[in-house]
């Protein structure tokens, strides 16, 4: 049987292990079309089977609209991947600390560069801004605003 609590205080571990400090898999990752391959139809089966009975079961369903949404509003992979670790922390945080979490810590690019969630990256719109029309979809899973 697996222990959930275990898995999660073991993802930004690993997170950090396997992308951000991993220059070959970051690169290889930050390059890649998302948006394209998600909208091909082939990860969001495999996301809804991978979710269906947890709590990010809504994340697998809506999956196209949360990538759509995403960088049809202009945010990069780039910002996304930096703050992956701040998301997985809050994801461990009791809910009444996830927001403080979110909005109060930072992510950093492999080059140094800060991304936080309220602020524009790269004179693009920040990851708030990119994520604000599925929040309905995101606050089941994190306790946002």
């Amino acid at each position: 049987a697996s222990d959930p609590a275990l898995l999660a205080a073991a993802l930004p571990a690993l997170y950090a292990s396997v992308v951000t400090d991993n220059p070959r898999m970051y690169n290889w990752l930050v390059t890649l079309p998302n948006q394209c391959i998600v909208d091909q139809g082939y990860i969001q089966p495999v996301a809804v089977i991978l979710t269906e009975g947890t709590m990010f079961e809504t994340i697998g369903e809506n999956l196209p609209k949360l990538v759509d949404e995403y960088y049809n509003t202009g945010c990069t992979t780039a910002q996304f991947l930096a703050f992956v670790p701040v998301f997985l922390e809050a994801f461990n945080l009791p809910t009444a600390e996830q927001t403080n979490a979110i909005f109060q810590k930072f992510g950093t690019t492999p080059s140094g560069e800060q991304v936080r969630f309220t602020q524009p990256f790269n004179g693009g719109p920040s990851i708030l801004q990119c994520v604000t029309p599925n929040l309905a979809i995101l606050t089941s899973v994190f306790a946002i605003g």
